[in-house]
């Protein structure tokens, strides 16, 4: 019975980080912490892509797409090229919205991650 737990601890244990990235956004809004208050947030995801948190304000039409990653190695540039790449399978006023962007990390990010991340006005955060 160890053994069962502990190959499948780890995947249980992102899905719970995943929840508690998901049940901050609203404090992160609350706070100010995000560029708009949204007024809907959840999963998004079809048969083959999965976006972790997509929130948005249907009036202002602004939307915030965003991983949550629970590894132990530091978050690179890779995932926010993925999670840009799935945000042009999302159909909600794909022609008049504003994008935003946000990365969860139990660890932390690489230097290349933090350069662009400012840069592109990528929100990170460490933890959840």
């Amino acid at each position: 019975m160890l053994e069962i737990i502990k190959k499948d601890f780890a995947n249980f244990v992102a899905l719970v980080f995943e929840r508690a990235c998901l049940d901050k956004i609203p404090m992160l809004a609350k706070e100010g912490t995000l560029p708009f208050k949204p007024n809907k947030w959840g999963k998004w995801w079809t048969r083959s892509e999965e976006i972790d948190i997509v929130a948005y304000n249907n009036r202002t039409k602004e939307i915030i797409f965003a991983e949550c990653k629970w590894s132990i190695k530091l978050v690179g540039l890779n995932v926010l090229r993925s999670i840009e790449n799935k945000t042009k399978k999302v159909n909600w006023n794909i022609d008049d919205r504003t994008e935003y962007y946000a990365i969860f990390a139990r660890r932390g990010f690489t230097e290349g991650l933090k350069r662009a991340a400012r840069k592109e006005n990528v929100m990170l955060f460490k933890g959840a």
